[in-house]
């Protein structure tokens, strides 16, 4: 009498006859219903994490860009010896027999350098792209950037993402050490 080798395929517990052509048909379908379940699941979580990382980085680049026109827009104003505003988006500053200012232009704030050149304090772009995801836009109803009200000057700007769901307003009421030129407003 000859031995019979019996071999079988136990998983889950229950053992099943072996099959000559190597995996079971219930094996091969249960494989492929688990690994078409994890990647349906995981999907949709990469996609959100992707929304949620591009948001983020959108609100990181307006927080900084917006801390820096604050702070740039506050120092050059208060410390300047003669403003003189040549129209609502333009404003220049005399400090020390230097020329200087900022413009609105484009939806784009520029800082107007000692020698005329300008440089952009807002607006980032993406790579190569000419397209800005960071616009500036005035915050007055009637459209003007820079005003005077009274001993103050007056910045009234927002920054805000291309999509126009997240805002940095920039409002604020500067009283500079130096005098303000108002026969050019």
């Amino acid at each position: 009498m000859g031995m019979e080798k019996n071999t079988y395929s136990c998983a889950f517990g229950k053992c099943l006859k072996p099959s000559r052509n190597g995996f079971l048909l219930m094996e091969a379908a249960l494989s492929v219903l688990l690994v078409s379940m994890l990647f349906l699941s995981l999907v949709p979580a990469a996609a959100l994490a992707v929304r949620h990382f591009e948001a983020c980085r959108v609100r990181t680049e307006l927080a900084l860009q917006g801390i820096l026109l604050d702070q740039t827009l506050y120092t050059s104003l208060r410390y300047a010896d003669t403003i003189t505003l040549s129209n609502h988006s333009q404003l220049i500053i005399l400090s020390e027999q230097r020329k200087s200012g900022f413009s609105v232009r484009g939806e784009v704030v520029y800082k107007i350098l000692s020698n005329g050149s300008e440089q952009p304090l807002t607006g980032s772009r993406v790579g190569a792209a000419v397209e800005r995801q960071i616009v500036a836009k005035p915050l007055a109803a009637d459209g003007r950037c820079f005003y005077f009200e009274g001993p103050y000057i007056v910045v009234s700007l927002c920054l805000q993402s291309k999509d126009g769901l997240y805002r940095w307003p920039c409002y604020m009421k500067v009283r500079p050490l130096g005098r303000i030129d108002e026969k050019n407003t």
